[in-house]
């Protein structure tokens, strides 16, 4: 089962509580940092759904969880205050693309539509040109760093206390296989400039393996292979070869502005 949720819809809403199959998480998008991250609704996060508190935290969205009604600033991924404070989410992994490859890689998706009961302009951008343009709307920390602009979408991870940025419009329009280390953690990263993607895994697997990646072009969702023989899809799942079925180690990654990402580590290094 693969699920889509668009912006369109998020931009007013900003949360889903879903599930697939026994499978339930919460699923987040900020449209003011624009970060979409999901994390299970498991022990760690206190087993309950979450809602949009109307607070931020450097322009961030910070939700709530319904039972103890503590907060949750979103790309944190941890509370930050109430009972839960100190409690950390696992990543779920998502990835955004446009309509037109998500619709190419999985047409037989289920997808989030418009019919929410709820009276909002789906149609319209509540923000006007804050997506491209050089302002704010609130004050965050570290926002002269000027050293890309302000709404560049990059694809950021975090990883031993070190945090890289890799600017999306800055890879191959096709798609772009790197491998890269972060702290001391050695990476495979994909990105489409044209398809507005941006996935990053562990390059050693569970068993131990060191794997090297090169690029698979034109069979979305594989977007990669390894010196084995294996394909790889955008989730990091072998989709043939003898580690079909295995997955890769998921990084702390995802999508967001490089003005937000940098309010919360202005130590962030560029590829």
């Amino acid at each position: 089962v693969v699920k889509g949720y668009p912006h369109k819809v998020l931009d007013w809403h900003e949360v889903v509580n879903d599930e697939i199959g026994n499978d339930k998480y919460v699923l987040s998008y900020c449209p003011l940092t624009g970060s979409a991250i999901a994390w299970p609704l498991d022990s760690r996060t206190g087993n309950t759904e979450f809602g949009v508190s109307g607070l931020l935290f450097n322009s961030n969205l910070i939700l709530y969880d319904r039972v103890t009604d503590s907060y949750w600033p979103q790309m944190l991924m941890k509370s930050a205050r109430g009972p839960k404070d100190g409690a950390s989410a696992n990543q779920k992994l998502v990835f955004e693309t446009t309509w037109q490859t998500f619709k190419q890689m999985y047409p037989q998706a289920k997808v989030l539509d418009e019919n929410t009961d709820f009276s909002r302009s789906y149609q319209s951008y509540p923000y006007g040109t804050f997506k491209t343009d050089d302002n704010l709307l609130f004050n965050v920390n570290n926002s002269d760093d000027d050293r890309l602009h302000r709404k560049e979408r990059v694809l950021v991870i975090h990883s031993n206390s070190a945090t890289k940025a890799y600017s999306i419009s800055s890879f191959a329009n096709d798609i772009e296989v790197i491998h890269d280390v972060v702290g001391s953690t050695a990476m495979v990263i994909a990105i489409s400039a044209g398809d507005k993607y941006g996935v990053a895994f562990e390059r050693t697997l569970a068993d131990g393996t060191l794997l090297s990646f090169s690029t698979v072009y034109n069979q979305l969702p594989i977007i990669m292979s390894d010196n084995e023989g294996n394909q790889w899809d955008i989730n990091g799942v072998a989709v043939s070869g003898s580690r079909i079925g295995q997955s890769l180690v998921q990084t702390e990654s995802f999508i967001a502005y490089w003005y937000a990402w940098t309010a919360l580590y202005a130590d962030t290094s560029i590829y």
